[in-house]
This record gives C-alpha cells, structure tokens and sequence, in this order.
C-alpha cells in the first residue's frame, strides 16, 4: 500500500514536472509567433509610409507643373495645394503610426498574458502536487493511542478473561 502511494507521489511529481516544461514551451512558441508578427505589422506601416510619402511628391509635382503650366507659379493657389496636401501627408502618417502604436501595445498585451497565463498554470501545478504529497504524508500517520500504536501493546486489558 505505501509502494502503491509512493508511486502515485512518484508520477504525480513527474507529471508535475512535464507540464510545467510544456507550458514553458507553449509560453516561447507563442512569443515567437507574436514577434514574427509585430515584425510583420513593423514592415507593413513601413510600406504603408513609403507609399504615403511617394504619393505625396506625385500629387506636389502635378500642383507644380499645373501651375507652371498656367502662368500662376508662386500663386494663393499653388501655396494652398501644396499646403493641403502638407496637411494630408500629416494626417496619414499621423493614422499609420497610430495603428503601429496600437499593434504594438496589443502585443505587450499578448506577451503580458502569456506570462501571467503560464505562471498561474505554474502554481497551479505546485498546489497539486503540494496537496498530493499532503495527502500522501497524512496517509501515513497513525495518531497515538490507537491499537496499531506499539507503545500501547504493554498495557492490560482490565475486561479481558
């Protein structure tokens, strides 16, 4: 009965063991995936900038050829196209980077639930195992003063014949 108690104890504590190092992995796996993808998001408002940007000479260069064009350079016109398009590059820019703020605070987000996830699978495990090995000592405990207790084999039975 102890051997069979010992090795529940024993299995418990490998098992306790395993799952904890599963959830590690589980935990570094999930953060490689969500570096892969702030890097990822990283590039696209990257491209996203670029594009922005080359859009915005295409659009200055059509004003200033227009105005050239039509007699009117260094003109209210001209200086307010080109103003409006400041303006626009500005507000584009300004929404890009915000959505990379955001993709960025929604991975620390992830990693910081990862972690707290793990850990609380962690010390769940630890309260397993800790409840199994309190459950296998007090298996093993006889109070004193009971009939299988050797310091009470000595006495006499005062209603025994």
């Amino acid at each position: 009965m102890i051997g069979t108690a010992i090795a529940g104890l024993v299995i418990s504590v490998a098992s306790a063991y395993e799952s904890n190092r599963q959830n590690q992995a589980a935990y570094r796996e999930q953060k490689k995936g969500a570096e892969i993808n702030q890097a990822q998001q990283n590039v696209k408002a990257a491209a996203e900038r670029r594009a922005q940007i080359r859009q915005e000479r295409v659009r200055r260069a059509q004003i200033l050829q227009a105005s050239f064009d039509t007699g009117t350079a260094g003109s209210s016109g001209e200086l307010g196209g080109i103003s409006s398009l400041d303006s626009q590059i500005g507000n584009n820019m300004s929404n890009i980077n915000e959505g990379a703020t955001t993709s960025n605070n929604l991975f620390s987000i992830s990693q910081a639930y990862a972690a707290h996830k793990s850990a609380a699978e962690t010390y769940g495990v630890i309260s397993s195992l800790s409840s199994s090995i309190g459950s296998f000592a007090l298996s093993n405990t006889t109070p004193k003063g009971t009939p299988s207790d050797s310091k009470n084999t000595n006495k006499t039975d005062i209603f025994s014949p």
